[in-house]
């Protein structure tokens, strides 16, 4: 009797352990995923004066700002020039465009019907988000 017993609490740690196993990533993905909702605003969307396409955002952003232009939530769309390169910059003194990410967003925008967009010079050596908020701070 008594190694039937044992075996029984065997088995039953064994059982309880596979559930824990199971069971616990299951639960802590929908415990992640409920934080994860309440963390997130959802207000909606207001208008705006004008909606800036950053260089990472590359032709995705540019849909995106398309999208929201389509919606009548802004008008105007701004681009930061890249410093171009020097191949770029033989390009553009032939009189053709370069073919940069700013160009292609631009392309993307016109293509879908926006009219309305500013390109701003890129007026730092770096590049990324501060550099963009500094390009359009000196550009305002």
């Amino acid at each position: 009797m008594g190694a039937w017993r044992r075996r029984a609490w065997y088995g039953l740690a064994a059982a309880l352990a596979l559930f824990a196993l199971l069971a616990i990533p299951a639960l802590r993905e929908s415990a992640l995923r409920a934080l994860g909702t309440a963390l997130v605003v959802n207000d909606p969307l207001q208008r705006v004066d004008a909606i800036a396409v950053t260089l990472d955002a590359d032709v995705a952003g540019a849909l995106e700002a398309a999208d929201l232009v389509k919606a009548g939530i802004a008008t105007q769309v701004i681009l930061f020039d890249e410093r171009l390169r020097p191949a770029e910059r033989e390009v553009a003194r032939r009189g053709l465009v370069p073919r940069t990410r700013t160009s292609e967003q631009a392309a993307v925008l016109a293509g879908l019907g926006v009219v309305n967009v500013t390109r701003v010079p890129d007026l730092s050596a770096s590049s990324g988000t501060r550099a963009d908020a500094q390009a359009l701070a000196a550009w305002c």
